[in-house]
């Protein structure tokens, strides 16, 4: 293992954003077992499933341009990139829009009605909001994403409270997350208002446009497979087994990706501004990788096998009884949860080298197994084995993502120095 500086900046700008979204992250654990209390897991199972739209979507939202804020060179091309994104926002989500509305008009199930009402609102202002992230992980401004990390989850995380316990139930959880998403995006606007973007140059977003067609034409169909298939235990499986097996894995769900969003959040807007930095000055950032998955291994591995090892109980004194077969999917989970936080940290890679045709095929392989496995499961009526094949399928294909990432590197001398 490498030798850790603590001193370096690295280090010191994981620290920083860890903290802050340690601080927003640890608000939604403290909160879980209240939450958990005042929902059934039939409301978990639909609120979760709709998440899972949302995740998608997002994906679409900004056709991936917003990825190129990152390895812009000046603050026009920037300007215009980001303004670019906002537009494709506005028109994803007015299509959206158009769609859930159809969707209520014609559908004879009035019981999701005001669920699918949520979706436009919560594709818009998480689109938004990641604009936001990357443009300020862009100029280092980890403090203030870390300051919007924070508002986002204590006005989400107390309004879900405050909604179960007033009786709002199914539409409280969506609710809670949209005005927690407002929040948040008002937190960055404020803070943008001291140091506004520069209006684009005429012809510059045309410019940027071609400029990184790659990221529309094989990043946002990767990412969009990807985001899909991860979620298709919600959307494939919801069909065919009860919605309290939904309910019970949308719960070991949370409290698997949770952990690992807090540390890949922090991870990836470090590691893919400092790389971007020193690819834009050709400069080698191999090393700086190597001393970074040190340190993740550092902090992750030990939380992975305490979490493994006691799973059933921490569950059961969290979340209460009813909740204790969660520990099983838990347990299935953790293997893959802990590559893909590797993997994950690098995605940005491709985008560096412009590979992402071939890494978009890797996913339409990836989205292939998965339904295969899941197929699997369901032929044989077994919810557990279709989870345990599909975590073990998510596994193997990080282990070989990550390889390939590597493999890049090395490839371009220039950068492995």
């Amino acid at each position: 293992m490498p030798k850790l500086n603590l001193k370096s900046e690295i280090i010191r700008n994981c620290t920083t954003l860890l903290s802050g979204t340690a601080i927003a992250q640890c608000v939604t654990f403290l909160a879980y077992p209240v939450i958990a209390r005042l929902f059934s897991s039939e409301d978990f199972g639909i609120y979760t499933t709709i998440l899972s739209y949302i995740d998608i979507l997002v994906i679409l939202s900004t056709a991936r341009y917003d990825q190129a804020i990152m390895i812009s060179k000046d603050i026009n091309e920037v300007a215009a990139i980001t303004k670019l994104c906002r537009i494709l926002c506005i028109i994803v989500t007015t299509i959206v829009t158009i769609v859930s509305c159809l969707i209520i008009a014609f559908s004879e199930t009035s019981k999701l009605d005001l669920m699918i009402l949520f979706i436009p609102l919560l594709v818009f202002f998480s689109g938004q909001y990641r604009i936001y992230t990357i443009l300020f992980n862009k100029y280092k401004e980890f403090k203030r994403i870390a300051v919007s990390d924070i508002t986002t989850s204590v006005t989400g995380t107390g309004l879900k409270i405050i909604s179960g316990m007033v009786g709002l139930f199914k539409i409280g959880l969506p609710l809670s997350t949209v005005l927690g998403r407002i929040a948040g995006n008002i937190t960055f606007y404020l803070q943008l208002r001291k140091s506004p973007l520069p209006s684009p140059k005429k012809g510059t977003i045309k410019k940027m446009m071609k400029k990184h067609k790659n990221l529309p034409l094989f990043t946002m169909p990767k990412d969009f497979i990807n985001s899909f298939s991860i979620n298709l235990p919600f959307t494939l499986l919801a069909i065919h087994f009860d919605e309290a097996f939904i309910g019970l894995f949308s719960m070991a769900f949370t409290f698997t990706f949770r952990p690992m969003n807090i540390l890949n959040s922090v991870y990836d807007k470090v590691l893919y501004e400092r790389v971007s930095t020193k690819y834009l000055n050709n400069q080698p950032f191999l090393k700086d990788i190597i001393r970074f998955f040190g340190y993740n291994y550092l902090v992750a591995l030990p939380l992975f096998v305490v979490a493994f090892i006691f799973a059933e109980p921490i569950l059961t004194l969290l979340l209460g009884v009813e909740w204790a077969d969660t520990a099983v999917y838990f347990r299935y989970m953790l293997p893959w949860i802990f590559m893909m936080l590797i993997s994950s940290s690098i995605s940005f890679i491709p985008n560096i080298f412009s590979t992402q045709c071939t890494e978009a095929f890797m996913y339409v392989l990836l989205f292939i197994a998965r339904i295969i496995v899941l197929a699997i499961g369901i032929r044989l009526n077994d919810f557990a084995l279709a989870i345990k094949l599909f975590c073990i399928t998510g596994t193997g294909f990080s282990c070989i993502i990550t390889a390939w990432y590597f493999k890049l590197m090395l490839n371009h001398k220039n950068y492995s120095v």
